[in-house]
């Protein structure tokens, strides 16, 4: 009975034991949270580089963590490291020094904060080791969002005595300055190459491409120097087709660009109206003057779409980022309109039957045509 009554009375005390030392080291903790924090102040340095075709607008903390900037040791003790004014502010006042003031003639630059965070940790043999992890993503603002450009990390390892002061300062300030640095080096060698460096768009409107060579193509280009002949009608003869003849027409663009070295993308734009000899035939039941001009006016109607998507693409704010893309969309919708006029042209006309309407076609075309500039044969 006593044994059982000194086990319970060991584990009594035991467990009192340790209600105060836990009691304890709450007590120590809440002292030590109440202060175990350092900050560090890292100034902006000037840096020995001018190249003034950007500008730094804005600089966003995107990291998981945002309380501090790592953990240093202090007295064999981890406490919170701070930087003076903020990480964000400091980076600010380190890009507003390094950079030209905002200007529209320049290249606005957003800096993502990804990681910066210093750890410390103490050895066996009494010293330091510390490390810093530093990456920075550069962007260029666009509407509601932004376009990625290049991530840049920067970071260094260290070694010091419990009795040498932190090095936070020191690290952090190398780390700042080796990714500005960087940033500048990769701007510098990737202006006038890379498409998202560029101020703004340069349409240039080529002529409409119109070069034949009939003996050796397949494609016969649009010039009204060159009308379709009945020769030009290659393809096996549609037997099961109540039509006599059909031509195969349409258009395309090329938009070749090249970065000038004003900074400005220059963008070819020209137009390419055409038909396929081995896509187009006829029976040879009806091969009039009157007939070939039924054709050659559906011909005319496809350059014609192909005249107002130019002037539309020629109106249009071209975005740098993806003026590819508004140029195909507009290129689509005028391709649906070139088939919907081919077959609003074939019903009023009753497939050139109604010669009436054909000759109204005829005159509407020619005189659309020639406000482009394009004059009838």
């Amino acid at each position: 009975m006593a044994a059982r009554l000194r086990t319970y009375w060991n584990c009594a005390r035991i467990t009192k034991i340790t209600r105060v030392r836990t009691i304890l080291a709450l007590c120590v903790l809440c002292a030590f949270g109440a202060a175990a924090q350092q900050t560090v102040a890292v100034p902006a340095q000037k840096l020995p580089f001018g190249f003034t075709n950007y500008y730094f607008s804005e600089v966003v903390d995107a990291r998981a963590a945002t309380s501090n900037v790592g953990l240093v040791l202090e007295g064999g003790l981890p406490v919170a490291l701070q930087i003076r004014n903020g990480l964000v502010r400091t980076l600010s006042d380190w890009a507003q020094t390094t950079t030209a003031p905002p200007d529209t003639a320049r290249i606005a630059i957003r800096i993502r904060v990804e990681a910066c965070r210093i750890t410390e940790l103490k050895k066996a043999d009494g010293t330091i080791e510390g490390k810093l992890v530093f990456t920075l993503a550069f962007e260029r603002p666009h509407d509601q969002s932004a376009v990625f450009l290049v991530r840049l990390s920067g970071g260094s390892a260290f070694t010091r005595t419990a009795t040498v002061a932190n090095m936070a300062e020191t690290v952090l300030r190398q780390s700042f300055a080796h990714i500005f640095v960087g940033f500048n080096d990769w701007f510098a060698s990737n202006y006038g190459l890379n498409h998202n460096l560029v101020k703004g768009i340069k349409l240039v409107v080529l002529p409409d491409y119109a070069q034949n060579d009939a003996a050796k193509n397949d494609t016969v280009f649009f010039a009204r120097r060159r009308p379709i002949a009945w020769k030009d009608f290659q393809a096996g003869v549609h037997f099961g087709s109540r039509y006599a003849a059909a031509i195969y027409s349409s258009f395309s663009y090329e938009g070749k660009s090249r970065v000038r070295p004003d900074g400005y993308l220059e963008v070819g734009f020209q137009i390419k109206t055409f038909m396929i000899k081995s896509s187009s035939w006829t029976k040879h039941t009806d091969e009039t003057a009157y007939s070939l001009a039924h054709e050659q006016l559906h011909f005319d109607i496809t350059h014609l779409i192909a005249q107002r998507f130019k002037a539309k693409v020629s109106d249009m704010d071209l975005n740098w980022e993806d003026y590819n893309s508004e140029m195909q969309y507009q290129y689509l919708e005028f391709f649906r309109e070139m088939h919907r006029v081919q077959l609003q042209y074939d019903a009023d006309t009753n497939h050139s039957l109604a010669r009436d309407q054909q000759s109204l076609w005829a005159a509407k075309v020619a005189s659309e045509l020639e406000k482009y500039g394009i004059k009838d044969r």
